[in-house]
């Protein structure tokens, strides 16, 4: 049988949090991104015969064009073995279009932003839990949090000293690919890769088309948010 796995590469902590990877890096995680297809198939008694690992990512952005992560997947994916097991045939792709429109591609997929940072507020009384007194540090993470430096009079602000990127359309691709794979005669299974909840709604829609659909978790699955939804539409979970 043929399966599609749609990898959300960038959020699977597929190597160290906090570095860009390098290119054993990449191999050792399409490694474990076969492995674990094959085996949350294998648990339900389907053999693949071909398996398409394609990888979502931020892959362009403005300045540079593709990114350093782009051109360390794409030279891995290349050289990757075309099989893992005697039986089922492997091959790498990177997520740059909708898998139904491939001449649209998806550029600026990476952005500047410090609004990537989580949404954090103090208290109303930044205070000290010990002596009751203001905390000042406390109180310049309330200013940075707001944008500007604490420093009375000072023009900097939170862009000047923190240069963060996001990812754009990842999500919404993923989920879009899911669907159209779903419904489409290009595959027998649909497999997503992510540990990302606002994934579960193109889950659950793409089981509607009677193809049997699996949720590859990273995290320890108890702490899926949504399983009682996946379980009763029949998407099958797998913790790898």
């Amino acid at each position: 049988m043929f399966a599609h796995c749609l990898a959300d590469y960038s959020n699977l902590r597929l190597w160290s949090h906090g570095r860009s990877p390098n290119p054993a890096d990449v191999r050792h995680g399409l490694d474990e991104l076969a492995a674990a297809s094959q085996a949350a198939t294998k648990d339900r008694g389907i053999v693949l015969t071909e398996l398409t690992l394609r990888l979502y990512g931020g892959w362009h952005e403005q300045s540079s064009g593709q990114t350093r992560d782009r051109q360390i997947a794409s030279k891995v994916a290349r050289s990757y073995p075309t099989r893992t097991t005697r039986h089922c045939r492997v091959r790498v792709e990177l997520a740059e279009a909708p898998v139904s429109q491939p001449s649209l591609r998806f550029h600026e997929t990476l952005r500047p932003g410090t609004s990537s940072l989580p949404r954090l507020r103090t208290g109303l009384r930044p205070a000290c839990s010990r002596s009751g007194a203001l905390c000042e540090h406390l109180q310049a993470l309330h200013s940075w949090l707001a944008g500007s430096c604490p420093k009375e009079g000072c023009p900097t602000n939170l862009q000047d000293v923190l240069d963060g990127r996001r990812q754009k359309a990842v999500d919404t691709l993923i989920c879009v690919d899911a669907m159209s794979l779903a419904a489409s005669n290009l595959t027998d299974i649909v497999l997503i890769a992510s540990d990302d909840d606002d994934i579960v709604p193109a889950m659950l829609s793409a089981r509607q088309h009677n193809k049997p659909v699996f949720c590859l978790y990273r995290r320890n699955a108890e702490r899926l948010t949504y399983r009682d939804l996946l379980d009763e539409v029949g998407v099958e979970i797998h913790q790898w």
